[in-house]
C-alpha cells in the first residue's frame, strides 16, 4: 500500500511539473509575441525633391498579404505624418492617393517603436479649364466649374473669364490608367453639363477645353402663352398685359407686350435662367413669376395666372456662426508623444514668452509617456495666467463617424478621465480628427460634457442641443499655399493677417490652426527635430501684428461667451465652492448656492429645479474652480449637465 502511494505521489508531481513547464512556456509563448505598437512617419516628397502639400493626401495602410485595408485615412493632417498604433512585427503596405489619384505604393517592415518612411509622389499638373459653347469658339462667361475625382469629390472650383478659362489648378496627375477627373460646368442655377474623362500629366500646365451641347445664342423665337387657368388661353385688350424677361438678379433683360392670341415673342437670348414677369396694366398688379430655362431646346412656354410658379429651389444653406468679440483663438492639434516633442515644446514656450492663449488638441492614447511634453504642458495649465486650453484630438486619432454613438461616447470618456489623470484639467473641447463628425457624435459630446467642437467647416448640432453644443470652426490656415507654377510657398504674416481680419469681418472672430512640422528645421526634406528660429521668430511677429491690429488672443473656449452666462459669478460663490470643497460647508448650503446661481441666470436650469444631493466627487471640480484651475464656464457647464441628467 505504501508502495502504491508513493507511486501515485510520484506520478502526481512529474504530472504538476509538466503542467506547471507547459505555463511556463506557453506564457513565455505570448509574452514574447505579444504585440506592441509602433508608429510609422510617413515624410512626402514630389520627385523634384519639394515637399508636398498634405491638404489632398489620403492614405490606406494594409498589414501583410491582406486584400482588405488595415486602416484607412481619408485626409493626412501634416507632412510629415505619423500614422499612430500600428502592431509591430508586421509588414505594411503604404498606398498614397493625392486628390484621390493614386500616386504611389510603399512598403514597411514595422520592427521599431518608430520608422520614417520616404514617399515620392508625380509632381502635380496645372489644369486650365476652357469652356466653349457649342461653335467650339464662343467661350462661356462666368459658368461655374467644378473638377472632381471619379469619387465624386470636388478638388478644384472657379468661375470662367471672359475667355471662358478658369485659374490653373495644380492637382495630382493622373499615373494610373484607371483614374480620371470630370469636370462639371453649371450656368446659372440649373444647366448643367459633365465632361470626362479628363487626364492630366504631371510637372506640365495643361489646358482641358468642354464643348458645352450650349448655343451661344439661341436664334429660334420664344413663345409665351398666358393662360387664365390651365385649358383657357386669355385674350386681353391691346397693351394691358405686358410680359418682362429678366434674369436672376432681377434685371431687366428684354420686354414685349401680349398680342389678342394671349402670347409674348422674345429672341436672341444666351443660354440660362430667366424670370417671365407678367404685368396687368389696369390695375399694375402681377402674376406670379414664372422660372425657366433656356438652353435651345424648348422654344415654347405657358404661364397661368393662378398657378404657384415658385422660383428655383436653391441647396439650403446654413448661416455662419457670428460672435462679434473681435479675437483671435490659436490652436494647435495633433499633440502626441515623442515626434518633433522639441518642435511641439518650442511652440508652446513661444506663446508662454507672449503671455498669448493657445488651444491645444492632444491625441490622448498616444500623450502621457513621453515625460518632457507633458510636463511642458502640466506646468503651463496649472500655472497662475490659465493661458493653455485642452482639446480632445481623438482617442488614437480615429474616425468617429465609423462608431455608433455608445462607442464614441466610450471614446470621449476616456480620453476625458486620462487628461484629467495626467494634467489634472477638465477638457470640455472636441476637435474631431481628420475634421468628421455625425448626430451621434453630438450626443456623445453631451453625454460627456463637452460643450465645443471645432473643424475645418461649419457643423450644425441638432436643434435640440444647440443651446449647449458650439460649433467654432476654423477659419485661418497658416503654412504652405500653392504658386501658380505648383510650387508651395509659406505665407507670410501679411497673407495670414489678411485671413484673420477678413474672417472677422465674416464672423466677429478668427481661430488660426498651427501645424507644428511646419516649424521644425529640415535636413534636405526630412524634419529635424529642433524649432526652426526663424519660423519661432516669425510666429511671436504674428502675435504682435495680432494685437497691434487691436485684436484680443483668447482659447477657443472663450470664444464669444455662448454658453448662457448672462451674469458675472460673485466671489462670495467661488468662496462657498472652497468651503464645501475642503468639507467646511455642508452640502446643502453649497446646493443653496447652487439655487442662488440658478435664479441670478447664470447657470440655466428650470429656476424650480428641485435640488436634492450632490455627489461627492464634484468636490474635486469645485476645488479647481475655486483655485482658478477651470474656468467658470467650464464649471458652470458641468453643474448644468448635472441638473440636466438629475444627478444634482
Amino acid at each position: 500500500m505504501d508502495k502504491c502511494r508513493s507511486g501515485w505521489n510520484m506520478m502526481e508531481q512529474h504530472l504538476l511539473v509538466v503542467l506547471i513547464s507547459i505555463f511556463v512556456l506557453g506564457s513565455f509563448y505570448f509574452v514574447a509575441h505579444a504585440e506592441t505598437s509602433g508608429s510609422i512617419v510617413v515624410n512626402i516628397t514630389y520627385t523634384n525633391g519639394d515637399r508636398a502639400d498634405y491638404w489632398p493626401i489620403s492614405m490606406k495602410i494594409y498589414q501583410d498579404n491582406n486584400a482588405s485595408p488595415y486602416r484607412e485615412i481619408s485626409s493626412i493632417t501634416g507632412n510629415p505624418f505619423n500614422i499612430l498604433s500600428l502592431p509591430l512585427g508586421h509588414q505594411y503596405k503604404i498606398v498614397v492617393y493625392a486628390n484621390d489619384m493614386h500616386a504611389a505604393d510603399r512598403y514597411v517592415d514595422l520592427e521599431q517603436s518608430q520608422q520614417n518612411l520616404n514617399v515620392n509622389i508625380p509632381l502635380p499638373g496645372g489644369m486650365r479649364v476652357n469652356v466653349l459653347y457649342d461653335d467650339k469658339l464662343t467661350p462661356v462667361e462666368n459658368a461655374t466649374v467644378e473638377v472632381k475625382s471619379d469619387y465624386n469629390k470636388t478638388w478644384a472650383t472657379g468661375t470662367t473669364d471672359a475667355k471662358g478659362q478658369t485659374l490653373r489648378y495644380w492637382i495630382s496627375p493622373t499615373t494610373d490608367q484607371s483614374d480620371y477627373y470630370t469636370v462639371n460646368v453649371k450656368v446659372g442655377k440649373t444647366l448643367s453639363y459633365s465632361y470626362s474623362p479628363v487626364f492630366l500629366s504631371p510637372g506640365t500646365p495643361q489646358e482641358v477645353y468642354v464643348i458645352t451641347p450650349w448655343p451661344s445664342i439661341v436664334n429660334g423665337l420664344i413663345t409665351v402663352k398666358l393662360y387664365n387657368n390651365q385649358s383657357a388661353v386669355i385674350s386681353p385688350l391691346p397693351g394691358a398685359l405686358t410680359v418682362n424677361l429678366l434674369d436672376y438678379d432681377g434685371n431687366l433683360v428684354s420686354q414685349s407686350p401680349v398680342n389678342a392670341r394671349g402670347e409674348a415673342y422674345f429672341y436672341n437670348l444666351k443660354v440660362g435662367d430667366y424670370i417671365f414677369h407678367v404685368i396687368d396694366h389696369k390695375d399694375n398688379s402681377t402674376w406670379p413669376d414664372s422660372n425657366v430655362t433656356i438652353d435651345g431646346t424648348k422654344f415654347s412656354f405657358n404661364i397661368v395666372r393662378n398657378q404657384s410658379n415658385a422660383a428655383v429651389s436653391e441647396s439650403s444653406y446654413k448661416k455662419p456662426l457670428i460672435i462679434n468679440c473681435n479675437c483671435v483663438a490659436f490652436m494647435l492639434d495633433n499633440i502626441q508623444d515623442y515626434w518633433l516633442d522639441n518642435v511641439q515644446i518650442g511652440i508652446l514656450n513661444a506663446f508662454k514668452q507672449k503671455d498669448a492663449s493657445l488651444t491645444l488638441g492632444i491625441i490622448v492614447n498616444a500623450f502621457g509617456n513621453d515625460s518632457k511634453l507633458t510636463n511642458s504642458i502640466k506646468n503651463q495649465v496649472n500655472s497662475g495666467n490659465k493661458l493653455f486650453d485642452i482639446g480632445i484630438n481623438g482617442w488614437s486619432f480615429e474616425d468617429f463617424t465609423l462608431y455608433d454613438e455608445h462607442h464614441q461616447a466610450s471614446l470621449l470618456n476616456q480620453s476625458k478621465s486620462k487628461i484629467s489623470s495626467l494634467l489634472g484639467v477638465n477638457s470640455v473641447i472636441f476637435i474631431p480628427p481628420y475634421g468628421r463628425i455625425n448626430q451621434d457624435t453630438f450626443s456623445a459630446m453631451k453625454d460627456n460634457g463637452i460643450y465645443y467642437v471645432t473643424t475645418t467647416s461649419d457643423v450644425v448640432p441638432p436643434e435640440t442641443l444647440s443651446d449647449k453644443i458650439h460649433s467654432i470652426p476654423v477659419t485661418v490656415f497658416a503654412g504652405y499655399y500653392h504658386l501658380e507654377n505648383g510650387t508651395l510657398q509659406y505665407m507670410t504674416n501679411n497673407m495670414i493677417m489678411y485671413q484673420i481680419q477678413s474672417s472677422i469681418q465674416n464672423r466677429g472672430f478668427a481661430v488660426v490652426t498651427l501645424n507644428f512640422q511646419d516649424y521644425a528645421l529640415e535636413n534636405d526634406t526630412l524634419k529635424v527635430n529642433s524649432p526652426d528660429p526663424s519660423q519661432i521668430k516669425n510666429l511671436e511677429s504674428l502675435i504682435d501684428m495680432i494685437r497691434g491690429n487691436g485684436l484680443q488672443i483668447v482659447k477657443v473656449s472663450e470664444i464669444g461667451n455662448k454658453t448662457g452666462v448672462t451674469s458675472e459669478v460673485p466671489p462670495w460663490v467661488k468662496l462657498s465652492a472652497q468651503s464645501w470643497s475642503q468639507g467646511t460647508a455642508s452640502n446643502s448650503e453649497f446646493l443653496n448656492t447652487i439655487q442662488f446661481m440658478i435664479k441670478q441666470n447664470i447657470i440655466k436650469s428650470t429656476p424650480s429645479a428641485e435640488l436634492k444631493s450632490i455627489p461627492n466627487w464634484l468636490k474635486h471640480n469645485a476645488m479647481w474652480w475655486s483655485s482658478g484651475l477651470i474656468s467658470d464656464q467650464e464649471f458652470i457647464h458641468i453643474i448644468e449637465y448635472l441638473i440636466e441628467t438629475r444627478i444634482i
